[in-house]
């Protein structure tokens, strides 16, 4: 177990998610990008927390899929959340090209997702025990 490395991760990851939240309490489409790159950094960066906590090492990815196949040595939390469709959001939505259209319940949707996320890492942690 590497608790300093992993609570590291987690520390950063909760700055993106407070990030998210605050953004969202503002009420403005504008922001709807920028917070669903909050969250899928926020999530991404509690995998890698996840994977560090169990001596994995961690990959240069900001690909859910590519963490979830990592975290899959010890746990498959794709079986419990649909996570993988935050990848799009750390770099697709931050360029031209593509077009994103959200609303506030999908951009809440993902916001819940990252909650039920963060919750199971830290009772998986706290419990020293897998699904």
């Amino acid at each position: 177990m590497n608790k300093k490395y992993s609570e590291e991760w987690f520390s950063k990851a909760n700055k993106d998610y407070d990030t998210a939240i605050e953004l969202f309490k503002l009420n403005k489409d504008k922001f709807y990008e920028i917070i669903l790159f909050h969250i899928q950094q926020c999530v991404e960066k509690y995998l890698k927390g996840f994977l560090a906590f169990n001596n994995i090492k961690i990959n240069n990815t900001h690909s859910i899929e590519k963490l979830l196949i990592q975290t899959n040595e010890i746990d498959d939390f794709s079986s419990v959340l649909n996570i993988i469709q935050l990848t799009p959001f750390a770099v697709n939505i931050r360029y031209p090209g593509d077009e994103f259209q959200f609303s506030k319940e999908d951009v809440k949707e993902y916001i819940d997702l990252a909650d039920k996320t963060i919750k199971l890492i830290k009772f998986l942690i706290a419990e020293d025990r897998l699904l």
